[in-house]
């Protein structure tokens, strides 16, 4: 407290007390792809462009190129915010390909270009490539996002053997492609089953939060598929349950079309499901931007109380809507010696324990006669 002299009164403002947390957005997408006809002055190459309207983005991209596909199909399921990256087509696949990872590399930029953070990434005709779905991975990470892309083959089993390649927790592959409307010709094409996802992912988001999974539920636009997947809800013995088994996304249908698959690429159990994936990064990030009003203030008992009060604020807020099942942050003195407070340096713990989706139903089933026993009751009245 100020103590220099004053003949009057002093009003002193007491910022004490927890700090209310802010949204985050989860569900901006970010794309690359390709676009030869697409207006230079609202697609210019190698740029991250902010599009707050996707028909906007769909009306001046030109029908060559792999974006517009990948905007239809995300059309298909939500209306979102995009931050997309043209790139240029190269003489081959090769540079193509090379031109795409550049690209995708450019969305981790977005924030101090255009102050939103894509936190959906997808690149769809472009992706069946491993170094293209790495760097996809690679930029999910450094922007606290998440991947999706199409896992590479021609067959079921090439599909399952290409999956082999990654062991990042922030991607997603899926297997095959949907089949929908060209809205140009009016034929039935392939379109970009990554771009699907991303859409779908958008939208649950938005629309119930992002410890929601997208599997097992209608997707629209899906007509067939590339390959057919035959699938059961009883029966494992299936193209599907190889697929999931192997962490692929996959189709099925059932009553329409919906995404058949959990899974995330992740070497570590813990995190092998898309949802636990996005809500350790969401409750990560949310904390972190909530406690920055924190940062530099003097570290006398009152702050670190409310550090922990904050924390576990937030923590009791995302239990009550069911993004969490629990959390708890505390203080450890073990962590925190004399030595080290007085150099500045805090160590808070908290806890939390993301919602599992239910992916393995078992049913018991058991005959009885105990039921017969009823004939005599109804028939002697």
């Amino acid at each position: 407290m100020a103590t220099s002299y004053v003949h009057g009164i002093r009003t002193i403002e007491d910022n004490t007390g927890t700090r209310p947390s802010a949204p985050k957005s989860t569900e901006i997408i970010g794309l690359v792809g390709t676009a030869p006809d697409a207006d230079a002055t609202l697609f210019p190459l190698g740029e991250p462009v902010l599009f707050t309207n996707i028909y906007s983005a769909i009306n001046n991209v030109g029908a060559t190129g792999t974006l517009l596909a990948n905007l239809e199909e995300i059309h298909n399921q939500v209306l979102p915010r995009l931050v997309i990256v043209r790139v240029a087509e190269g003489a081959d696949d090769a540079e193509t390909r090379a031109n795409a990872v550049a690209g995708i590399t450019l969305l981790e930029t977005a924030d101090s270009r255009l102050g939103v953070t894509p936190k959906i990434l997808t690149a769809g005709f472009l992706d069946d490539d491993l170094a293209v779905a790495n760097a996809l991975a690679s930029a999910a990470q450094k922007l606290n996002g998440f991947a999706y892309a199409t896992a590479s083959g021609a067959t079921l089993s090439e599909a399952v053997l290409y999956r082999d390649n990654f062991a990042q927790r922030e991607i997603e592959l899926l297997w095959p492609n949907p089949m929908g409307l060209d809205t140009a010709t009016g034929a039935i094409v392939e379109k970009p089953a990554a771009a699907l996802a991303a859409g779908m992912r958008a939208k649950i988001d938005a629309e119930q939060g992002w410890h929601h999974p997208i599997s097992n539920l209608p997707v629209n636009g899906v007509v067939a598929l590339s390959h057919d997947v035959s699938w059961s809800l009883t029966d494992s013995s299936n193209d599907a349950a190889v697929l999931n088994e192997a962490q692929i996304t996959t189709f099925a249908s059932r009553g329409g079309f919906r995404l058949w698959g959990l899974r995330t690429c992740a070497s570590d159990p813990l995190f092998a499901f898309e949802t636990t994936v996005r809500s350790g990064q969401a409750i990560r990030e949310i904390i972190a931007d909530t406690l920055s009003a924190f940062m530099d203030k003097p570290m006398n008992v009152q702050l670190i109380r409310d550090i922990i009060a904050t924390i576990n604020a937030e923590l009791r807020r995302r239990t009550a809507v069911g993004h969490l099942v629990g959390g708890r942050a505390w203080y450890e003195i073990e962590a925190n010696e004399p030595s080290q407070l007085k150099g500045g340096k805090l160590v808070i713990h908290y806890d939390y324990t993301p919602v599992p989706p239910l992916e393995d139903l078992t049913l018991v089933q058991k005959i009885t006669d105990k039921y017969l026993t009823e004939y005599a009751v109804i028939l002697s009245n």
